[in-house]
């Protein structure tokens, strides 16, 4: 049991017990501020961050058009996920392919609209994973080895390890529970490891990643 919780568990205990023994003598208006005190320690214990995580742009032609352009790339990052210059070398790379020419008598809207607004990342992972994402030979897993030991003294390391959640902002309308995650949110999940230089060499995205 981590702090957070142990502190999480007394705040509880010690109102449960107040709360006992409030019963039997009265409540004091000193009494009720402190309940309300160790309540709102207690959401706020319970929150995973202070501060919201997402930011909630709402994307259009004319945000792309007209306050994208602003942005400096501390905020085209947070909002893109990436870089300015990445973010066209991405949309130079996928440009080409056969998805993004117009079928109909109606034009596609250009790559770079399609990539900030509606969002590809899974879609360009599925199409392009081989590309970049690539399982070391073993040459480079030997190599990988002893860059991980050179860092840390950790020996027959070959990658790190960690996963995140993508949130949702709807719930699917198929199996939605596969979905919901303990952090009370609908998210695909992903899972990735890097060598050490923080460069993909698998990357894995699940309604969830066990059951």
């Amino acid at each position: 049991m981590n702090i957070k919780e142990r502190t999480y568990n007394v705040l509880w205990l010690q109102m449960f017990l107040e709360e006992e023994q409030e019963e039997e003598e009265g409540t004091s208006s000193e009494e009720e501020d402190n309940n309300i005190l160790q309540a709102a320690l207690i959401r706020r214990l319970n929150a995973r961050y202070l501060r919201p995580r997402l930011y909630n742009v709402v994307k259009s032609k004319d945000w792309w058009q007209n306050v994208l352009p602003f942005y400096d790339s501390v905020r085209f990052k947070r909002i893109l996920r990436m870089l300015p210059h990445h973010f066209q070398q991405l949309t130079n790379f996928i440009r080409s392919h056969p998805v993004f020419s117009s079928q109909g008598s109606k034009p596609q809207a250009c790559v770079e609209l399609q990539l900030a607004v509606f969002s590809l990342p899974t879609w360009i992972h599925w199409k392009f994973k081989k590309n970049f994402v690539k399982w070391p030979t073993s040459e480079e897993r030997q190599e990988f080895m002893k860059d991980f030991e050179s860092l840390g003294g950790l020996k027959n390391v070959i990658g790190a390890v960690d996963g995140t959640y993508i949130p949702m902002r709807n719930a699917p309308s198929k199996d939605p529970e596969v979905y919901f995650t303990r952090k009370k949110r609908y998210a695909i999940h992903c899972q990735g490891i890097v060598n050490d230089k923080g460069i993909f060499t698998i990357l894995i995205w699940l309604a969830r990643l066990s059951t």
